[in-house]
């Protein structure tokens, strides 16, 4: 059995599998991950891990080859009370949520192995946004009991996370930028907030609707970004004057919640 110290936290292992063998990593001297199939030498493997490990736990260092495992792997590093790890770990995926494309591999196992949940509301939301949108989003979220939570797009899982979580209200960015984005207005904050017309590129808004018969504006400021505006009513509403501060909506749309 071949085996590969890279710091006294983290090693790997060459062990016999069913058919071919295969690398396991270990933090701590406990199995940190399943058996990692082999599509490269062992010393590669050793060489990958090192230099990632070398370089602060850089996941741009990573391929996508690996991504899957080794981002997993740092939040175990991270947990096991490696110096480099505890200080990396959170940045790596704030400048990963801050900087990759939906499509990136990284981006998507962030979400999938729920590495966001390792941080605070307020760490996401300050490390992933530029700071007047982090601002505007501290002061919306003052007004609400609903938690917010990121999600990588409304849709096409929209509907089912609402109905599982009513209690959850949901935004995505972009770059940095707020780009669809939950609202709420009731009775003890029933004025348009002037705030988010500093969300440039904000495309999609949800407006939930408590206990207000009528979207109040206190601003005659205009959202050129805004795209889809929905409204969600929990009591008979007058039609808001929408256009007059966003002059490129083309998909409105009012949800009646009540009966």
């Amino acid at each position: 059995m071949k085996e590969f110290k890279v710091n006294e936290y983290i090693s790997l292992k060459l062990v016999s599998g069913k058919l071919d063998p295969v690398v396991r990593i270990n933090v701590n001297n406990q199995l940190a991950n399943g058996d990692y199939l082999r599509t490269r030498s062992f010393e590669e493997y050793c060489n990958v891990l090192k230099t990632w490990v070398d370089n602060n736990y850089d996941m741009s260092t990573i391929s996508d080859e690996d991504i899957d495992v080794f981002f997993p792997l740092v939040r175990t590093i991270y947990e096991a009370g490696e110096l480099k790890a505890q200080q990396m770990f959170k940045k790596e995926i704030t400048k990963t949520i801050k900087n990759a494309e939906y499509s990136d591999y990284a981006y998507i196992i962030l979400f999938s192995e729920d590495l966001i949940s390792s941080l605070s509301n307020k760490e996401l939301i300050e490390g992933i946004l530029h700071p007047e949108e982090a601002l505007t989003l501290f002061e919306i979220q003052k007004h609400t009991t609903n938690s917010y939570h990121l999600v990588i797009e409304f849709e096409p899982n929209d509907e089912e996370r609402r109905r599982v979580h009513p209690d959850r209200y949901y935004f995505s960015t972009y770059k940095g930028h707020i780009i669809e984005l939950d609202l709420e207005l009731n009775q003890f904050n029933s004025i348009f907030p002037e705030s988010i017309f500093n969300l440039k590129k904000l495309t999609k808004l949800h407006l939930f609707l408590y206990d207000i018969s009528e979207v109040k504006f206190s601003t005659d400021k205009m959202l050129e970004s805004l795209e889809r505006f929905y409204i969600y009513e929990f009591q008979e509403v007058k039609s808001p004057p929408l256009y007059d501060f966003f002059p490129n909506l083309f998909d409105i749309r009012r949800i009646k919640c009540y009966w």
